[in-house]
């Protein structure tokens, strides 16, 4: 009843009671990605700082009205595997179906940073349709590169990676000449 991943889980919660548990940009998307599937739906901080001060934040949370509330947790009630209710250190109790976690993920890799690659806002290394870095011959795939955090998409951007290294490595002299585009039929 605990999970992290809202396209993964999100269907399983159709018509359930969801708290979000996290702050920021993370809790409201991961709130207005759920509401696909409930419209009973809390953001929870457990007692951080809402740090949904952007103006579309608070617009779209307020057209589904989803409330976000900064008291901490105190107590995960539950039957067996089943959730049912949180209690916040200021009294209330918050019933739950569904809790989802929006854990923050950094990437470990200190070699992208001592290599100087570029990176996004939240420390991912950015990297071109071949998976290359901003540093000449880098290239990197999976959890520190931007977009899902997947197994099967980590194993395709490396497989791609792979092959544009490989490509990379050929001299120019044995590579055939492009082909032209085709156009398409009309």
């Amino acid at each position: 009843n605990a999970h992290v991943c809202p396209d993964c889980d999100g269907y399983e919660s159709r018509g359930k009671k969801i708290v979000v548990v996290g702050n920021g940009r993370r809790a409201v998307g991961m709130a207005l990605n759920l509401a696909t599937w409930s419209d009973d739906i809390i953001i929870c901080t457990n007692g951080r700082s809402p740090e949904i001060d952007e103006p579309e934040y608070c617009d779209k949370l307020d057209a589904l009205n989803i409330p976000v509330l900064t008291s901490p947790i105190e107590q995960v009630c539950y039957d067996g595997r089943a959730i049912h209710c949180l209690k916040l250190d200021d009294g209330m109790q918050l019933d739950a179906d569904k809790i989802f976690f929006t854990i923050g993920q950094y990437p470990a890799d200190d070699l992208c940073a001592q290599l100087g690659c570029e990176r996004d806002d939240e420390g991912h290394t950015l990297v071109d349709r071949h998976q290359h870095t901003s540093v000449l011959n880098v290239y990197a795939a999976g959890d520190i590169t931007p977009g899902p955090q997947l197994a099967i998409t980590a194993a395709a951007e490396g497989a791609t990676a792979a092959l544009a290294m490989h490509r990379s490595l050929v001299p120019e002299a044995r590579k055939l000449a492009p082909r032209a585009r085709a156009t398409a039929l009309r």
